[in-house]
């Protein structure tokens, strides 16, 4: 580990290797506090409505290169440095190592980038995420090529709810059955 490494703290370490809050992966947008609205927008974040009614900015973040904030240092929206994801957690309540959470976070994203691989050409993954559901809910059926997708869609799903979603933000919730059932988020 370089100097600089072991100056950053474990959460950043892990965010640096990650970024899949900021690039859509996780989420499809983060709350913005309703003051924080003109500068968010005066700094190039897409404000929007989030699905439950509140004031958000979409992702992927406009700002994020690579897996790096270029705005860490001025402004940012609060959820930005209030945010800790699960794994984070689990990592600072020694429940999990720092090289076992990097090996998580190596394996989400291998998860992730075999699947917008399979997305149609020009799909984000929140258009994939929509089209699956709408599918799921009408009962419909998928070619062959999308059901690969949708499981491609669903492997990911899981390890994003286990190890980076917070408890009651889950995509993929079990039913009474024990059936995952989908979640809008």
């Amino acid at each position: 580990m370089s100097r600089a490494d072991a100056d950053l703290s474990t959460a950043s370490r892990l965010c640096l290797a990650c970024g899949m809050c900021c690039d859509g992966t996780v989420y499809g947008v983060a709350r913005l506090d309703h003051d924080e609205i003109p500068t968010a927008v005066a700094n190039g974040f897409r404000a929007c409505t989030a699905p439950n009614g509140a004031d958000a900015f979409d992702f992927p973040c406009s700002h994020l290169d690579g897996k790096a904030c270029t705005i860490y240092d001025r402004w940012r929206p609060r959820v930005c440095g209030e945010y800790f994801c699960t794994l984070q957690e689990r990592v600072g309540a020694d429940e999990m190592t720092e090289a076992q959470a990097l090996e998580t976070i190596a394996a989400t994203l291998k998860s992730s980038d075999q699947l917008r691989e399979a997305l149609r050409p020009g799909e984000t993954m929140a258009e994939a995420r929509e089209r699956f559901e709408t599918v799921v809910k009408s009962g419909g059926t998928l070619d062959p090529q999308d059901a690969k997708t949708a499981v491609k869609l669903f492997v990911l799903e899981k390890m994003l709810d286990r190890h980076f979603r917070k408890q009651g933000e889950e995509r993929l919730r079990a039913t009474a059955q024990g059936a995952p059932a989908l979640s809008r988020r």
